[in-house]
């Protein structure tokens, strides 16, 4: 019975001769073997058990191509792989696995390395290659920022006049990704409102395209302008690595908002033109009663009615509400004004008589009480031929206006400008208004700040340009229109 236990090994090992006993690894896992390109992979120790007298020599080793199926197809010529008994041992049977410089294709291989002892047996073991991707390698995404510039508004026509869109779409590339690396994981933060507004409220996604690329697409459709930051995040297949990358969204408002508030400033600048031409027929009224009163405090004292009447009648017109006789006695009392500037003109040249000035100054004063105009008109005639002055119907009337020997004659274009200015003035401003809202369209919106509507200024920025835009159509259209004196 001494011998029993080697007799009933030596039958064990007969019936299966050259067993592969694989101490460390479990007999249907995969040898699992890692490692960076160029260099060699990690060593895995196999341990092999024979029959007593089994040659050490017989164990032989074949592999096949470790082969890598995604991305793409990719071989490791079998002659990398070594198998070679580990140093230092005696028995023969541990041997040590690697696989020599591996491929700077990443990604995992898998093969098969064949065992035999000689005796036509044969044993296969598989094997699984990670090829990693270095730690210390250095990946960006491109562009370093990404920045969508978008709009809230997906109203026809809105697209052709902002040239942004309402849903924004940037591809993500990263730079120094070697082959055979993917990008499995991504994370997206919330987009936050530079002021303060909160999240981004319209629909935000990152994913991949039939292609494999990854797309970040926003839609910014009813979302308030401001400018919106977060950060993408892709991650390294087979590995805790992220890359990362600034995103900004840049919302701007409709391109119709800004249209409609200049269109709102043209529309204030001619509200303001109307009532400075027409106003309120009270206002209108006191200003053309104004301007006799500063005509008659003009003259000369002594030529100054005592009791204008007829201002006085004017002003009771006025503050009974009665325009309508107001307008109809405003005629008269226009002329009887310009009678008394003429009556002064006479009364302060070197012609007028002592005689003559007293029958001046009675006849101012029936201006001013009251009488036919027409009356007091042929007076002030009669007064001019008994000055004997024969130059005074003429030139005491023109006193304030010497004229010239030779006075210039203004050219072809001076006399025929104010005749097209009157008949063509309303186009050239026309033109003028809608030439300056597309300069301060390009200006404030296309050319402006991406974020426009996310401040108060913006809008009312625009509403200011229309009512500037309106003021200067119309100075600019009515320069030479008067008639060169």
């Amino acid at each position: 019975m001494k011998h029993f236990w080697r007799i009933l090994l030596a039958v064990a090992c007969l019936a299966i001769p050259g067993r592969l006993a694989a101490l460390t690894l479990d007999d249907t896992a995969p040898i699992a073997l890692s490692g960076e390109p160029g260099k060699d992979s990690d060593i895995r120790t196999l341990t092999f058990s024979a029959a007593e007298g089994e040659a050490k020599a017989t164990l032989q080793f074949r592999a096949t191509p470790l082969v890598r199926c995604t991305p793409d197809v990719a071989r490791i010529d079998p002659a990398q792989v070594v198998v070679e008994p580990k140093a230092g041992d005696l028995t023969g049977l541990v041997y040590e696995l690697r696989i020599r410089t591996l491929p700077e294709r990443y990604g995992n291989y898998h093969g098969t390395v064949t065992v035999a002892n000689g005796k036509d047996f044969k044993e296969k073991l598989k094997i699984s290659l990670q090829v990693r991707f270095p730690a210390a390698a250095t990946l960006a995404i491109v562009p370093p920022i990404i920045s969508l510039p978008v709009m809230r508004s997906g109203a026809p026509g809105t697209e052709p006049l902002s040239g942004v869109p309402v849903i924004g779409k940037a591809a993500l590339f990263v730079s120094g990704l070697p082959d055979g690396v993917a990008l499995d994981r991504y994370a997206l933060s919330p987009l936050m409102s530079a002021r303060g507004y909160g999240d981004f409220s319209g629909e935000k996604r990152l994913s991949r395209d039939k292609d494999g690329n990854w797309i970040l697409q926003v839609n910014a459709l009813g979302v308030r302008p401001d400018k919106y930051s977060s950060y993408a995040r892709l991650g390294v297949e087979g590995s805790d690595r992220f890359v990362s990358v600034p995103v900004d969204v840049l919302v701007r408002a409709s391109p119709w908002c800004v249209l409609a508030l200049l269109c709102a400033g043209i529309a204030l600048g001619r509200g303001v033109k109307f009532m400075n031409e027409h106003g309120k027929p009270l206002l209108a009224a006191q200003r053309e009663l104004g301007s006799l009163r500063t005509r008659v405090a003009l003259l000369n004292t002594d030529i100054q009615p005592q009791k204008p009447m007829f201002l006085a009648q004017l002003q009771r017109m006025i503050d009974d509400g009665k325009l309508a006789e107001f307008a109809t006695a405003l005629p008269d009392a226009a002329g009887r004004v310009a009678l008394l500037e003429k009556i002064g003109h006479l009364a302060g040249s070197a012609l007028a008589s002592a005689a003559l000035q007293q029958r001046l100054t009675r006849l101012a004063q029936q201006v001013g009480l009251g009488g036919m105009l027409a009356e007091l008109e042929m007076q002030h005639q009669q007064l001019l031929r008994d000055a004997a002055a024969p130059v005074a119907s003429d030139g005491l009337e023109l006193q304030m206006k010497m004229p010239q020997d030779n006075p210039p004659q203004p050219g072809r274009w001076k006399s025929v400008r104010p005749r097209v200015l009157a008949a063509w003035g309303w186009l050239l401003e026309l033109a003028g208004v809608v030439v300056l809202c597309l300069v301060g369209y390009e200006i404030l919106y296309l050319g402006g700040s991406p974020t426009f509507g996310a401040h108060f200024s913006d809008y009312f920025g625009a509403l200011v340009w229309g009512l500037g835009a309106d003021v200067a159509a119309r100075s600019l259209s009515a320069l030479g229109r008067a008639v060169p004196r």
